[in-house]
């Protein structure tokens, strides 16, 4: 039996790095409303945490697919617990040492729960040093490809790679969807999070980070035209598994929406821009080197975001913008295809008085 779990705070309890840690109020609203979405991978006598059961009951109900997990509670789970329950496995959208106490003061065997070891593996392997220089580099092997990222340590070495890029982007070394991105450089673009100079506030933004993770990743400005993904499994023998292509958007880093379909589907439209031949040399080449680098210190879903970038006057693939250690959007647009009609279909998570997962046509707002 499984216990499966949303933890969409799990960039930021990384980034923080403390065994206790409170999560801003939206990161809790979002697992909240979201906390249903283990459900689409749970099979019979699997168990879903999730804050309000009714809730959760109500929102999968809305998909429309065959759900064949359960819902607990964590006042239910603790119950269960404390009458000498074990789940075999738990499955979280990720690993964190936050979790980790948490599962421990419900009453988690510490047998079932990865080591402080392991714990300290999947935050190394989830700085974006580690994906620049074990993935990316590699990658960029193949012709149609592009993509740079340095490690800056202060903030003239930011303003020189400013001065030799024009525009850059910088980066948190740890940082969620979204959180940790700042535009700086001539292609200002006047977003909330975008600065045609190195400005007071934008050097301000540099230093917190230098304080508090070390170091901040450089990464030159690129004319985005789609954000792509491939999505995979880790395995228990050290194996990595290719699951599927992921055709999402994102604006200023925030995640907005994936469109759903076969991967075929998803391939047809990736191909207007870069060859499918170049795209599966490098789901070859991404499942040899995950195997290799994450060295079975890590086992679960996880996914590289990529996007193709007009560079030049011709679409290339940046390879490797980031690699995520847990779960992600894209492991969810791939349970939906697989288990409802999808075609012409995209998934939006939204926000009015709370977040909705919605499943509309394309033509739709």
């Amino acid at each position: 039996m499984k216990l499966f779990i949303f933890n969409p705070e799990h960039d930021m309890a990384l980034a923080s790095n403390y065994e206790h840690f409170t999560p801003p109020r939206a990161a809790c609203q979002i697992r909240y409303d979201l906390g249903f979405l283990p459900i689409l991978w749970a099979e019979e006598g699997d168990m879903v945490l999730v804050d309000n059961k009714q809730i959760a009951i109500d929102r999968s109900a809305r998909l429309g697919i065959d759900c064949k997990g359960a819902f607990i509670t964590c006042g239910k789970l603790r119950e269960k617990l404390s009458l000498g329950f074990q789940p075999d496995v738990i499955c979280p959208w990720g690993w964190d040492v936050v979790l980790q106490n948490e599962l421990l003061e419900y009453g988690i065997s510490p047998s079932i729960l990865p080591d402080m070891a392991q714990l300290d593996a999947i935050r190394q392997m989830s700085h974006r040093r580690w994906a620049a220089d074990k993935l990316l580099l590699p990658l960029r092997q193949f012709e149609g490809t592009i993509g740079e990222s340095y490690t800056a340590n202060s903030i003239e070495e930011v303003q020189k790679l400013l001065s030799l890029h024009h525009s850059i982007v910088l980066k948190a070394p740890w940082s969620s969807s979204g959180r940790g991105i700042r535009y700086v450089g001539k292609r200002y673009n006047g977003g909330r999070k975008s600065y045609s100079n190195m400005s007071t506030h934008v050097q301000g933004w540099i230093k917190n980070v230098l304080n508090e993770q070390g170091s901040v990743m450089v990464e030159p400005w690129y004319d985005k035209l789609i954000d792509v993904g491939m999505e995979f499994y880790a395995n228990a023998d050290g194996s990595v598994n290719y699951l599927g292509l992921s055709l999402f958007h994102a604006a200023d880093g925030t995640y907005e929406g994936n469109l759903l379909g076969s991967d075929s589907f998803l391939m047809s439209q990736i191909a207007r821009y870069v060859s499918p031949d170049l795209l599966q040399k490098i789901t070859r080449q991404a499942e040899l080197l995950l195997s290799s680098q994450l060295g079975g210190r890590y086992q679960g879903p996880l996914g590289i975001d990529m996007m193709v970038v007009q560079h030049e006057d011709k679409p290339l693939l940046q390879p490797c913008v980031e690699l995520n250690l847990r779960s992600t959007m894209g492991h969810v647009a791939l349970a939906l295809s697989k288990q409802m009609p999808v075609e012409n279909k995209v998934m939006r998570i939204t926000f009015e008085t709370n977040y909705q997962l919605i499943i509309s046509s394309v033509s739709q707002p």
